[in-house]
């Protein structure tokens, strides 16, 4: 590719090639950038081609899966050629016989946004593509995008102008669709599973900062847990955006009434045993701020799968301490 960058047989050829061959050597040999570089190249040489922007697009995918030339994407303005791939193919069907383009395009743009300098380097246009994205597209395509507004939502600027777009009703929105889509003929509700955790982290970091559409988030959330009582990451990062909407006390009160408490609580008898699951589950996994205020989210149950119900109090603690405890700031 370096030697003939001006053929395009060539070109194709090799990012044929390296996508076939890719490996861990392949690796090793593209680990100084100059591979990302190539493939960027390869990418912009021609916008036009939805064959050659699917091979450049999974070449580029493979290398940020592997660890491979985060930095040198972000520095080679990568997140540039997302937004014009996306720009240019809006659509399926603008992508023709290749409509695995865009779900390429938005997963690289996922395993950007879970790079920590990726908030100073991804800019909003192509965030606002993710966000509409959420109302056409359903799948792994909305997967991506609501993995990449949930990395986006750990920096505490991200997650306001997140906020002021709404994003929570487009999260809630697409998680809705495919809650609908469980209801067709499924193998089961685990072909839809890495689509509820990543909606799950997202409104977990999200919540804190929203009121408008807490309601309908909890309700996707419940929705989301309930038929996989047995997936860890599910339970865990669901009762999280539980947690994250205990600062508001009214909050907590819808989160209740919809059984948050008993959701939490039988993630917690289900994943008993395991003693690092007790902790996160408990404490939403994720930090808040009430537990450096001096909480009730400092206590830590230890629950006995011999004891039943006895040795823990059916309402989680997560949620009710704040409401009950009279030098709450609520």
């Amino acid at each position: 590719m370096e030697s003939h960058p001006g053929f395009r047989g060539v070109q194709s050829a090799a990012l044929v090639a390296f996508n076939v061959r890719f490996n861990p050597t392949a690796c090793d040999a593209v680990r100084d950038g100059g591979g990302m570089k190539l493939m960027l190249k390869a990418v912009l040489m021609y916008p036009n081609n939805p064959s050659w922007q699917l091979h450049g697009w999974y070449a580029i995918v493979a290398l940020l899966r592997h660890g491979v030339g985060q930095s040198h994407f972000i520095k080679l303005e990568g997140t540039a050629a997302i937004y014009q791939t996306l720009q240019s193919y809006d659509s399926d069907r603008r992508c023709r016989r290749h409509p695995g383009l865009r779900s390429q395009v938005f997963k690289a743009f996922s395993l950007v946004c879970a790079d920590e300098e990726s908030p100073r380097h991804v800019d909003k246009q192509t965030v606002q593509l993710a966000l509409l994205s959420l109302k056409t597209d359903v799948g792994t395509k909305s997967k991506y995008c609501i993995e990449a507004l949930g990395h986006l939502a750990r920096d505490a600027r991200w997650s306001t102008w997140l906020s002021e777009k709404r994003a929570i009703g487009q999260i809630v929105h697409s998680m809705k669709i495919l809650l609908r889509t469980r209801r067709k003929p499924h193998p089961s509700p685990a072909s839809h599973l890495s689509e509820y955790k990543a909606g799950c982290v997202a409104l977990a970091r999200l919540l804190q900062k929203d009121t408008q559409h807490s309601l309908r988030a909890i309700h996707s959330v419940l929705r989301a847990m309930t038929p996989c009582p047995k997936e860890l990451q599910v339970q865990v990062h669901g009762s999280a955006a539980f947690a994250s909407i205990s600062w508001s006390k009214e909050n907590v009160v819808k989160a209740s009434a919809l059984g948050a408490c008993e959701a939490v609580h039988g993630a917690i008898m289900m994943h008993a045993k395991d003693e690092t699951t007790q902790t996160q589950v408990c404490l939403g996994h994720f930090d808040h701020p009430r537990r450096e205020q001096g909480g009730h989210c400092k206590t830590q149950w230890r629950v006995d799968p011999d004891a039943g119900d006895r040795e823990f109090p059916k309402c989680c603690h997560c949620l009710r301490p704040r409401v009950e405890d009279p030098q709450s700031d609520e």
